[in-house]
This record gives structure tokens, sequence and C-alpha cells, in this order.
């Protein structure tokens, strides 16, 4: 869900269905909100618009803003931190809503909220601690042997056309395309991906929310994201181990754990070179 609000198009071309994962998004948000008010209309015992201010609708925003949008720990921080505040401030009743402003400011300071701050501090440490300790040496995946071929043309001669059309991303009216001895299936990028066809773009498509190894990781699950609130296969030490392997193939020198949108413009080429790796679903990583 994060590299799809990120870039949709990016999404595809490492095998995730965007259409997919919003529509699974919005079935489990939506499942999650009727479960919500079969509770709460038997606790109540009627249910009218009047118990649900527009103030309340702003104490929602403002637990996910405050704690941090796109982690698990951010909405929990931002709840207790709106649950508990007005509890501290009940003797000073006239003066609740200047402090709730003043929690806007979170906006300006923290744009990732609590749980943003507490882990670039802990990335922060994480670097030094790693730069002051002895370099591992990375082990650099064997790559096959293989022609490099380029296509040279004017501006609106059809290179991009070309290359959106080997990725999937358009259907020609005529012709095909085969990999190997194989034609991909003419279903989409998303597909294209799974069957080992990769790009990157002219403007950097990095996954902005996440850290450079997390947008090579994801790239390695090839669409195959598990199960529905699992991270597991994301996670796992032997495809993190690979994305590392991948980023040092690819010249990337940098903190793997470092968050995309902070990276140089030649460093985002190299992470997006490195996502770009990733084996066809299936195939044995080299």
């Amino acid at each position: 869900m994060r590299a799809v609000r990120d870039s949709e198009t990016a999404a595809a071309s490492i095998g995730i269905d965007p259409l997919v994962v919003k529509t699974v998004g919005f079935a489990f948000s939506a499942a999650l909100a009727g479960l919500a008010g079969g509770l709460f209309a038997p606790l109540q015992g009627m249910v009218t618009p009047g118990m649900f201010s527009f103030l309340q609708s702003i104490l929602f925003v403002l637990v996910v803003m405050i704690g941090g949008a796109g982690t698990v720990a951010g909405p929990v921080l931002g709840t207790v931190v709106v649950g508990v505040l007005p509890e501290l401030l009940s003797s000073l009743e006239n003066l609740r809503l200047l402090f709730f402003g003043g929690l806007l400011l979170v906006l300006w300071v923290a744009p990732g909220g609590i749980a943003g701050v507490v882990g670039r501090l802990w990335q922060r440490a994480r670097a030094q601690h790693r730069a002051s300790g002895e370099e591992a040496s990375a082990s650099l995946p064997a790559l096959p042997a293989g022609a490099v071929t380029s296509l040279i043309g004017p501006n609106g001669a059809g290179k991009s056309t070309v290359l959106n059309l080997l990725s999937g991303y358009y259907r020609p009216r005529a012709g095909g395309r085969s990999l190997g001895q194989a034609a991909p299936p003419a279903r989409g990028a998303c597909h294209s991906a799974r069957n080992g066809i990769a790009r990157t773009y002219q403007t950097s498509q990095l996954f902005a929310g996440m850290s450079a190894a997390d947008n090579v990781a994801i790239a390695l699950r090839r669409g195959r994201l598990g199960a529905l609130l699992g991270i597991a296969g994301f996670t796992a030490p032997a495809v993190r181990q690979q994305a590392l392997d991948l980023l040092a193939a690819c010249g990337y020198a940098g903190d793997p754990d470092a968050c995309a949108a902070d990276l140089a413009h030649v460093d985002r080429r190299l992470v997006e070179i490195a996502r770009a790796g990733h084996p066809p679903r299936g195939a044995a990583a080299r």
C-alpha cells in the first residue's frame, strides 16, 4: 500500500497490481468501519448523527498526523497523545482547543509525526554504529553475461513508447514481444514484471516513504505480498541480504536504511537500477 501510494507506475513495474491493492485496502477499511459501527450501536442503544461531531473527525485526523502515517506504531502513539492530553488539560477546558491547534505544528516540525522522528533517530544511530564498526564485505550476485542494446532517436521518435510496449504499459495493435522462447501475456505491466521484464524511468520513481533497502526488497517479492497483515516475506533475512547484494552490485555505497526521499539524485538512480534487478517469479536469484 505504501508503494502504490508513492508511485502506482513503479509499483506495477515490480509486479504489484495497484487496482488489487487499492480494492483490498478499501474493502478491509470498510470492514473495520462496519465492525466498529456494529459494536458501537449496541453499546449506545441508539445512533444519531449528533453523536459524531465535526470535532471528533478532527481528532481522528490529529491521531494520524501526530503519530505518523505509514507505520503501525504511529497511530498508536497518536491515540495515546490525543487520549491522554484532554485528561491532563481537564482543568483548562477553555484552552484545550488551543493546545490541540499547537499540535498541528507537528506537520511543520516533523511531517512524519512522532514515529517518523523516532525512526530517523534510530536510523541515524544505526548508521553511526555501522560506520564505527568494521565494514563487512558484501557478497555480490553473479550476473550472467549479456548484451546491452541502445535505442537512439530524436524527441518524438517513439523511444519511450517502445519501452512502454516492451514493459507492458501499452498493448500493441499488431505484433508482439518475446522473452527468450516465451511470449509474456499482454495483461499489463505488473504481469510483465512477474515474468522477468523490469525497467527504470527517466524521472526517478522510487517509493519515497520507504528506505533504499525496502525499495529493492519489495521488488524481490514480485507481487507476492503474502498475508494481508503479514510482512514476514518482505523482512526475511534472505530477502534483505539479496537486496543489500543488489545495492552493492549497482555501486550504492550509502546507508541502506536511509529514506529514499532523502537520497541524492545519483543514489536514487542506483537504487532504482538495483530494484529492476529482481529475478522472475519462480527463478532462482543468481
